[in-house]
């Protein structure tokens, strides 16, 4: 007896299926898994340029929106969506970071003193949560110290 499966011919033995069904089986999972595998990169690469577009749309009202050119950034942005909903629309992870890299460097290009300030922003906050971490271990240790028996 036999069943066809999808081009393969599958022998039943038994309660349960023959060698060559489980090994058919056992490849298409794997198939499916690299499927699914290189599916979820394009999407999440996706996920970072749209991300990326609704970022900068923010920053157009945000804390260094002086230093953007709201007409070059605008018309970059309806770009960037026109593509992803386009000709973007169902490509592999590598075509969105392509796109991704060249929309940062068209933006880096036409606005370099908002990229600088966000730098110089981005390297105090960091510096004040170094900081504050230092500050917090500082009196952690003070409050071990105070705790401890002295000898």
């Amino acid at each position: 007896a036999g069943v066809r499966m999808e081009g393969a011919f599958v022998e039943a033995v038994g309660e349960g299926l023959g060698e060559a069904a489980i090994e058919h089986t056992i490849a298409r999972e794997g198939a499916m898994r690299a499927t699914d595998a290189v599916q979820r990169e394009a999407q999440e690469a996706r996920n970072r340029l749209e991300e990326w577009v609704y970022g900068m749309r923010s920053a157009l009202d945000g804390r260094s929106a002086a230093l953007l050119d709201r007409g070059v950034t605008e018309k970059l942005l309806d770009g960037v969506e026109e593509w992803l909903w386009g000709e973007g629309e169902g490509i592999e992870a590598q075509g969105y970071r392509a796109k991704m890299e060249e929309s940062v460097g068209a933006m880096r290009e036409a606005c370099p003193k908002y990229f600088e300030e966000e730098e110089r922003l981005k390297g105090e906050e960091e510096k004040r949560e170094r900081l504050a971490e230092a500050a917090r271990w500082r009196e952690k240790r003070e409050q071990v110290l105070a705790l401890a028996p002295l000898a």
